[in-house]
């Protein structure tokens, strides 16, 4: 007893040492001192912070500047690292004032780990230290240079701004030795200055001005960072509408590593929770397709129909999710942030000559696909895909998750920003504007449902989060607030008027009459699967705080469940295509629709056809609309679950693991 007494009592002297240091929480203390108590097994593998600790970091000693997304009510006033001075950037706040997202910076002496916790906010002031930065292009038509300025504007274009660090844009058109700009190449440079006189300089190559002559670039590449070469590339094809961007060190800048603690995004709603059983591993971001302006682990060509399982695919990239699952893993967090970087790569973005913005409110006429349209109504130049090498073509019915989401929401980078808000963009001028003769986007209304259905979930998931995620401050913001609202309205209106099985289908998979007779014809079909996607971004805009569209996910989420009861056999529950109709006129303009799932069931499956393997193939996206089921209480939805997810949560797969572990995009906690 006097022993542990003694030992007790030695525990409470080393806590008031590490207290009155005021530094860091040692490893083997840190559940003591914070109240934390270890996760049981099936959570993430994190330790839960105490009430008072709204998060923990471990971190290496450096400067640390890391993002912080909190449910509202959280937190109101200034948040400090540990007991370290902090600046505190916040970037949104929730409808009542609290803080939704924060940048966080302070200076680590030891490595630790560390609470985030209301407190006191760093104060003082400081001159920034801008060290030498310039960019070379050798190009066909000359060599032209881009520097960045060494002493601020009389008006810094600033992002973060506080004590302890600022970081401030450059826009710089380069120029020949005669001072000739270059028509159609823009630099960026993003300098992050620290209090110590240190940091770092992000470089932001742009091709994307709509002017006539808008076209690829070539140019051999060398950066160079306070008097050293920091990169160089020759042979680049810089396509139009692309952009890259590389993050350099300068003046002996020395950067805290960090493990996150993502429990405040996932009560936050800035991120989903997925299963802790994914795996904790991915390959790594290494080869030429991670070299600027390449592809990354996206299929470079998005319309191809290369089958399931693309890792992009899915309500998050298998990457993302495996990370948010395992946080400790440097490969996981490696392959988010070089995804983010390489999301410029993709021809997404577009401005004006002068660099204003090119929206839908502007020209609600506008198609990013079309060239030679009237003026305001498309690009002046072809399309960049036309016969350029690497051939990157994006859409939306096989758009990722925004690729820059998370590292954003981690970093703060303003480039991450940004190409949130160019990919959603992209999202709406890619939606035909006058499909068919019928304005099916309604010009500025931006209403998605006039091309694939899955195009219309993923589209409307990515502008959701971009209206929700980008700062108060951005012009962008209340943009893509009102597209995504303006979607749900239109699915509320839609899930009124139901077109057949108690939901709106609004778009059906076509079969081809001669000649080009196919298999399936003279059969409508419905691919529900697809409508799984649509289901999913209404429920994620509603998580993300949007109102609207539940009675159409409701709808759907019913219509999947009744694939689990006659005449439908419980193996039949997840068809790639389902025969809801006919053709009534030679030429497939004129259908009749079925009136009940018998005659569907006759059409789809009475001539003796084999069901579509669940595990592989449409699974996935059955658990996703019966979650839904299961949350609405309708009757026989858990038993339902319970059989797709003992298929694929539990039994191995194609690769070695369960299907819905290894399509860990998928594996969302109910």
């Amino acid at each position: 007893m006097r022993f542990v007494t003694h030992a007790i009592a030695l525990a409470i002297v080393l806590l008031c040492i590490q207290a009155a240091a005021g530094q860091h929480i040692d490893d083997k203390l840190a559940a003591s001192r914070l109240g934390l108590r270890a996760k049981k097994s099936g959570d993430a593998g994190q330790n839960e912070p105490a009430p008072s600790a709204l998060a923990v970091w471990k971190a290496s000693p450096g400067w640390l500047t890391r993002g912080l997304a909190l449910p509202q009510g959280a937190a109101r006033e200034a948040l400090q690292i540990g007991e370290l001075p902090t600046q505190n950037d916040v970037l949104i706040r929730w409808p009542d004032g609290s803080i939704g997202h924060v940048i966080l910076t302070a200076k680590i002496p030891t490595e630790g780990r560390f609470a985030i916790h209301p407190g006191a906010e760093a104060t003082g002031s400081f001159a920034p230290n801008l060290a030498a930065c310039w960019v070379e292009f050798v190009t066909p038509a000359g060599t032209f240079v881009a520097k960045m300025p060494t002493t601020l504007p009389a008006a810094p274009d600033y992002w973060l701004q506080g004590p302890l660090m600022q970081n401030q844009r450059f826009q710089v058109t380069p120029v020949d030795g005669s001072g000739k700009a270059h028509p159609l190449l823009r630099v960026w440079f993003d300098a992050q200055c620290y209090q110590d006189g240190t940091g770092t300089i992000d470089v932001i190559v742009n091709n994307f001005l709509d002017v006539t002559q808008a076209a690829a670039v070539t140019y051999d590449v060398t950066v160079q960072v306070a008097g050293k070469t920091v990169f160089s590339q020759a042979a680049v094809t810089h396509n139009w509408r692309c952009r890259w961007a590389g993050n350099w060190p300068a003046r002996s800048f020395m950067e805290a590593s960090a493990v996150p603690d993502f429990e405040p995004f996932f009560s936050g709603q800035a991120m989903p929770r997925f299963l802790h059983t994914v795996p904790s591993d991915f390959p790594a971001p290494t080869g030429d397709k991670f070299s600027i302006l390449r592809e990354g682990y996206i299929w470079p060509f998005m319309p191809e129909h290369g089958g399931g399982g693309r890792p992009e695919d899915a309500p998050q990239t298998y990457w993302v999710a495996r990370w948010l699952a395992h946080p400790e893993s440097k490969v996981l967090e490696k392959a988010t942030l070089r995804s983010a970087d390489l999301a410029g790569s993709w021809p997404v973005h577009i401005s004006n000559a002068d660099g204003s913005d090119i929206t839908i409110d502007k020209y609600p006429l506008w198609r990013m696909d079309r060239a030679g349209r009237p003026a305001g109504q498309g690009p002046q130049a072809a399309p960049p895909w036309r016969g350029s090498s690497p051939r990157l073509v994006p859409d939306n019915a096989h758009q990722p998750p925004l690729l820059s989401l998370l590292p954003y929401l981690v970093t703060g980078r303003r480039y991450y920003c940004e190409e949130m808000a160019y990919w959603a963009n992209f999202c709406l001028l890619q939606t035909s504007p006058d499909a068919g003769g019928g304005g099916k986007r309604q010009g500025s209304l931006g209403l998605l449902w006039g091309q694939e259905v899955r195009g219309f979930g993923w589209a409307l998931r990515n502008i959701a989060d971009a209206g929700k995620w980008l700062p108060d401050r951005s012009p962008w913001k209340h943009y893509f607030i009102d597209k995504t609202r303006n979607n749900l309205a239109w699915l509320d209106e839609a899930a009124a008027r139901p077109t057949q099985y108690g939901c709106h289908f609004q778009r059906y998979l076509v079969s081809y009459p001669p000649p080009d007779k196919d298999r399936n014809w003279p059969y409508v079909m419905l691919n529900l699967w697809e409508y799984s996607m649509l289901a999913y971004a209404i429920d994620h805009a509603n998580q993300l705080g949007f109102s609207g569209g539940h009675n159409y996910r409701d709808q759907l989420a019913r219509f999947q469940l009744n694939l689990f009861s006659a005449p439908f056999d419980r193996s039949q529950s997840c068809p790639y295509e389902l025969k809801v109709g006919k053709y009534t006129d030679a030429r497939g303009r004129q259908k009749e629709m079925f009136g009940n799932l018998q005659e569907a069931w006759d059409a789809t499956y009475g001539n003796g056809l084999p069901a579509t393997q669940i595990i592989g193939h449409y699974g996935v996206n059955a658990r996703l609309l019966l979650q839904y089921a299961v949350a609405r209480k309708m009757a026989g939805a858990e038993e339902a679950l319970q059989y797709i997810d003992d298929l694929i949560q539990r039994q191995r797969g194609a690769y070695g693991m369960p299907d819905l572990l290894y399509r860990s995009g998928w594996a969302i906690v109910p």
